[in-house]
């Protein structure tokens, strides 16, 4: 064996040695399944090549970014999202969950990572108000317009869908409409004939839920939501879905 060729042999065990070192790292790490809604634009949906992208893919791929954990995301179905939690078919619940959700006594909650409150979506191009006010279904706003009897106002139009509710303030139908603000921001962000009126008679946190033995993880993403907002990377991602910061304050 001449010295080339030796030389040829060390270089190709250090790197075996190497990528057996990184391989074995990846593989000691604990694998974090984060229980997501595919169906909650703008926080987490699919896109047009079918991938998960939004405000939360985006924050839980910096949360884990470089970290002690590996993460996957699991589509779930949300009605079943705390007895997928009870089973560990996921680790945690990260899909707009609400400290209104309740339960979590018998969950380790995060700190909030993001504030909504319910808002009016004005169409400024519009030249009357002579037309209806839309509400989106599912929003904290639809509270304002039920009555005693758990009855909805029947002079409001509701709609289902966010994409409903910008057809029908771009056309006229409605000349406002009452939402959440994280859809009212991700709407008016592309579409500048809109204008938001805050109104915050009503205003919720979102958290993540894990199982009480998993209050270090917990821990450990709290920490890791802090660090990304004081570098400012939180607020980059909140202003690429809302255009606005809506981290907690408090």
């Amino acid at each position: 064996m001449n010295k080339k060729s030796g030389i040829v042999i060390i270089i190709v065990m250090v790197v075996c040695i190497l990528i057996s070192s990184l391989a074995w790292k990846m593989h000691s790490k604990k694998t974090i399944t984060v229980g997501v809604d595919a169906e909650y634009e703008p926080m987490c949906f699919r896109n047009d090549q079918n991938k998960l992208c939004g405000f939360e893919a985006d924050l839980i791929k910096k949360v884990f970014e470089g970290g002690p954990y590996n993460v996957t995301l699991k589509v779930i179905n949300w009605e079943d999202k705390f007895e997928m939690l009870d089973k560990k078919e996921i680790d945690c619940i990260w899909c707009g969950l609400t400290g209104e959700e309740g339960r979590f006594m018998s969950y380790s909650i995060t700190k909030p990572y993001l504030i909504n409150g319910d808002v009016c979506v004005y169409n400024i191009k519009l030249k009357t108000n002579n037309c209806d006010d839309g509400v989106l279904l599912g929003s904290n706003a639809i509270n304002r317009f039920i009555n005693d009897k758990g009855e909805m106002d029947n002079t409001k139009l509701y709609f289902r869908t966010m994409r409903e509710s910008l057809r029908a303030l771009r056309k006229g139908r409605v000349h406002r409409c009452y939402m959440d603000d994280i859809h009212a921001c991700y709407l008016s962000k592309t579409n500048k004939q809109l204008k938001i009126k805050k109104i915050h008679s009503y205003s919720e946190s979102f958290v993540v839920a894990f199982r009480r033995e998993d209050y270090r993880v917990k821990s450990w993403v709290d920490k890791q939501i802090k660090r990304i907002y004081n570098s400012g990377e939180f607020v980059t991602i909140s202003n690429k879905w809302f255009g606005d910061d809506l981290y907690p304050k408090k």
